[in-house]
């Protein structure tokens, strides 16, 4: 390699390493509690009114008693969904399409289009306080991230931001007659069942402080198709329900934030992205490097803070190769965030081997998943 070209490659690598250490600078969110992850009338507890296998927490008695901010639009009742690694890895293992949250463990679940008994536009909205006022005449910016759920049979439109001077409740089980200053047209996980971003922006023509998001129409303005991903029992009344995670509204010209590097939860393990090693090996791959920087700019940034690194594989192998593989890799971890200066004291490694999987082993797809690196906050 001549000298220009080596001069040119250091550059890009400099680049490289300063885009993976940088954190992103994003607009202040005017909603509280974005993700479903502030609760109140703590501890949690399991509840009897469930209607959701493997997740013991949740239901829309949890909606009305433990989360804080926000409150149903009309009288039926929005659930709140809370979905850990174990209570994921349990749905996996009997449905094929189960949805954990796009961050933390929590999010909420609205039904978007259903005819029941006493109505044929059942409805469930999710209403709240903003933090500030949005001022008219500016640029007002909305973003949520949505996914259908699991026993939804039905996929449908019209998902929607209406905002308002003073509370919103409706007396109904049907949709309320509102028009929306944002409204999401086409129909969402038409062909599959993933998070998408539902995002756009309106300039509002008077001050606004309340928010309420769901499906405003009637069913003939409506648009619906039917689902092929579901795990849905044959008997179950076709409906859309739709899970909704990371709200966000802003102007244009608000004050920045920095965005956390990662979203901590009590006690959950947080997975590292694109952690991989040689075949059979502790050794990292250059491409772990930007995760492994990230991990670092973290615990530069929080000095106080102590976590625990937890190695994972597949089931392929005898029990004690994975346990010792899995240590060692975590332990690989470890190393290279001491000799970036991270204190000892700070930083342990352990293996579990193919113990605590997330996916199943019957396939490579799970496999993959399954072989992981993790960390989790203990100080």
């Amino acid at each position: 390699m001549n000298y220009y070209k080596l001069t040119i490659l250091l550059i890009l690598l400099g680049l490289c390493a300063s885009s993976a250490n940088a954190q992103k600078i994003i607009p202040k969110n005017l909603v509280p509690n974005p993700s479903f992850e502030q609760h109140i009338n703590l501890p949690l507890r399991p509840n009897i009114h469930n209607y959701f296998k493997h997740e013991p927490l949740s239901g829309y008695v949890p909606f009305q008693r433990n989360i804080a901010f926000w409150k149903s639009g009309n009288k039926n009742t929005p659930d709140l969904r809370i979905v850990n690694r174990v209570n994921y890895a349990d749905c996996r293992k009997e449905f094929e399409y189960c949805v954990k949250p796009r961050t933390g463990q929590t999010m909420a679940g609205i039904i978007s289009y259903m005819s029941n008994s006493r109505t044929d536009t059942y409805r469930e909205y999710i209403s709240l306080k903003l933090k500030a006022i949005v001022q008219p005449g500016i640029k007002t910016f909305v973003e949520l991230w949505i996914c259908k759920d699991r026993k939804a049979k039905l996929v449908c439109n019209n998902i929607g931001f209406y905002f308002s001077q003073r509370p919103v409740y409706g007396d109904v089980q049907n949709n309320l007659v509102l028009e929306p200053q944002y409204n999401c047209t086409a129909i969402i996980n038409q062909d599959t069942q993933r998070w998408e971003k539902i995002s756009g922006w309106f300039i509002p023509s008077k001050p606004y402080l309340y928010l309420t998001i769901g499906n405003f129409y009637d069913n003939e303005h409506t648009l619906i198709d039917s689902s092929a991903h579901h795990s849905a029992h044959p008997l179950t009344a076709a409906y859309a329900s739709y899970l909704i995670d990371d709200v966000r509204v802003w102007q244009e010209g608000d004050s920045l934030e920095e965005e956390p590097i990662f979203k901590i939860v009590e006690k959950e393990p947080i997975q590292l992205q694109n952690i991989t090693f040689e075949t059979n090996s502790a050794q990292l791959k250059s491409s772990s490097l930007a995760e492994l920087n990230k991990l670092l700019t973290f615990l530069q940034k929080n000095p106080k803070t102590c976590i625990a690194i937890h190695g994972h594989t597949d089931n392929m192998g005898t029990a004690e190769n994975n346990v010792v593989l899995s240590q060692a890799r975590a332990q690989a971890v470890v190393n290279f965030l001491t000799t970036k200066g991270i204190a000892e004291d700070r930083l342990t490694a352990l293996g579990f081997g193919a113990s605590k999987p997330i996916a199943s082993n019957q396939q490579e797809a799970g496999r993959l998943q399954n072989r992981r690196v993790e960390f989790v906050v203990v100080e």
